[in-house]
């Protein structure tokens, strides 16, 4: 997590969402097999701020993980998922 440069508060922030359990984000499964951090190149496009890192953790199932196209559905759920909150 030091690569991503993150203020001491912001890690410990993410630290802890990590630690939460939530279902895959493609198809809702419960439990999920692994946890994913998505980090924009362009932060302002996902709803960060300018010079801001933006992360979203995200969980998907074992099944969901061997799709051949699975970067595209999750940045598109993800991306659906801010869309209309003003940015």
């Amino acid at each position: 997590m030091s690569a991503l440069k993150l203020s001491k508060k912001d890690a410990r922030t993410l630290t802890r969402v990590l630690r939460q359990s939530r279902p895959c984000l493609l198809c809702g499964a419960f439990p999920p097999v692994y946890t994913g951090l998505f980090v924009p190149d362009t932060p302002e496009l996902w709803g960060g701020k300018p010079g801001k890192t933006r992360v979203m953790v995200y969980a998907l199932c074992a099944r969901c993980v061997a799709l051949p196209d699975k970067a595209q559905h999750v940045e598109a759920r993800l991306q659906a998922g801010i869309v209309g909150r003003g940015n």
